[in-house]
This record gives structure tokens, C-alpha cells and sequence, in this order.
């Protein structure tokens, strides 16, 4: 799976054409860098995004087609080639048995699902429902400059600890803004961070994606 997933969230600077540029800085710098990068647009926007990149959902419902109005169903991620989807945004929470549906169907369909989720205790309870990776993100700290990377290390290595008993990645989000945030979160034992803000509204798209994956490489370095 990718190392860095991009959530655009309803940005107006991450919406329509504009995703669309984004995707394509994104996918170029990852043929230069060798770092895989996954895009999270909006629902109108996955189609386009999914014919440049690797494209997850913001969210799906556990159903395929049907009577399903105002909602965005695994079938129409799958049918619009996407590679997977996110589920539970602290912005989108659903409930445990929600997230269980949706895992159980997404993994018949074939699309890669990752759970996002607030709290260690969380992350015990939903990786014993086996998506394909958790993206530990404290609340408080989503759209501020405080790293979870700096503020809560300790937290994401137990993270790490109880996610690598079932071989399930661990993605960490909220407030990683810098090189320096991304390094320290991947030697820190995660396997990607998830970005929003940092990203779409840098002045410099692609720059900040550059910059975001010499952390990757740095911090991949500093296991070795």
C-alpha cells in the first residue's frame, strides 16, 4: 500500500480541476522519488483522480448497487477504480458494526479499507476486524502544526506494537506538517502518515509532497 495518503477533504483548494493537479504532482513526484502516494478526494471527484493515481474514498457504505440514495456505495468505488477507501474519519465517525460491515464487503469486492481511529483502545477493538491498515490520529490534533509524531511517540509505538500482531499497517495522521514530523512518525515503527491540510493548502503542491517524502526515506533509513 502506499506510504503517504493525501486526504483532500472538501478543500475548494483540493476540489475539481484542482484535484486533479494535485494528483498529477502527486503522481510525479512519486515516480521521482520511488514513494507511493495514494489521493482521498471527494466523492464527485474519485473517478478523475482514480485515472491518474492510486484513489481512496473518503468514506463507502457496506452495500454494492441499489436504493442507496445520497450515499456513495462500495460498488461505485470499486466500479470507479479505486484502490480502497477510508473509514471512520473523526470528521465521518460510524459505528463499530458499521465498520465491520463495510470491512467484511469491501474485502469481497477487493478494495483496500483503512479504519482511522482516535485512541489506542480503539485501534485494539477495530484491528481485531482486519482491514488493511489504521490510521491512528488524535483529534485534537487534525488541522494544527502538533505533530502526533512529536507530541504522543510513545502512543504511536504502542500503536505500532498492537497493529503488527496482525499484520495490519499503521498510518499516522494529525498535525504532520514537516520532513522532520514524517521522519520521526515512520522511526518511530508506522508505516505511512495521512496528510489534509499541509498538502492542500501548501503554496507549493508538489514541493510539500517532495519534501513529505524525503521523511519517508530519512525515517526508513533510521530503522535500517
Amino acid at each position: 500500500m502506499e506510504r503517504i495518503i493525501i486526504n483532500l477533504k472538501a478543500y475548494k483548494e483540493g476540489f475539481g480541476e484542482k484535484a486533479v493537479e494535485i494528483a498529477k504532482a502527486s503522481r510525479e513526484v512519486e515516480e521521482k522519488e520511488g514513494i507511493s502516494i495514494g489521493i482521498s478526494p471527494s466523492c464527485v471527484d474519485i473517478r478523475e483522480v482514480a485515472k491518474i493515481t492510486s484513489c481512496y474514498s473518503q468514506h463507502a457504505e457496506p452495500y454494492e448497487f441499489g436504493k442507496y440514495t445520497g450515499k456513495l456505495t462500495l460498488g461505485e468505488v470499486k466500479e470507479s477504480k479505486c484502490k480502497g477507501t477510508l473509514l471512520n474519519h473523526s470528521e465521518n465517525r460510524i459505528s463499530k458494526e458499521k465498520i465491520k460491515e463495510t470491512i467484511e464487503k469491501a474485502k469481497a469486492l477487493g478494495i483496500k479499507v483503512i479504519v482511522c481511529c482516535e485512541t489506542l483502545k480503539e485501534i485494539e477493538e477495530i484491528t481485531k476486524l482486519k482491514p488493511d491498515a489504521i490510521a491512528f490520529e488524535v483529534k485534537e490534533l487534525i488541522g494544527t502544526k502538533k505533530a502526533i509524531s512529536q507530541t504522543f511517540p510513545e502512543e504511536i509505538k504502542k500503536a505500532v506494537e498492537i497493529t503488527a500482531k496482525e499484520n495490519i499497517l499503521l498510518y499516522v495522521g494529525a498535525g504532520i506538517h514537516s520532513k522532520e514530523d514524517v521522519e520521526r512518525a515512520i522511526s518511530l515503527g508506522a508505516y505511512g502518515i495521512l496528510v489534509a491540510s499541509s498538502v492542500v493548502k501548501a503554496k507549493d503542491v508538489k514541493k510539500k509532497i517532495e519534501e513529505l517524502c524525503s521523511g519517508i526515506k530519512n525515517g526508513l533509513k533510521a530503522k535500517e
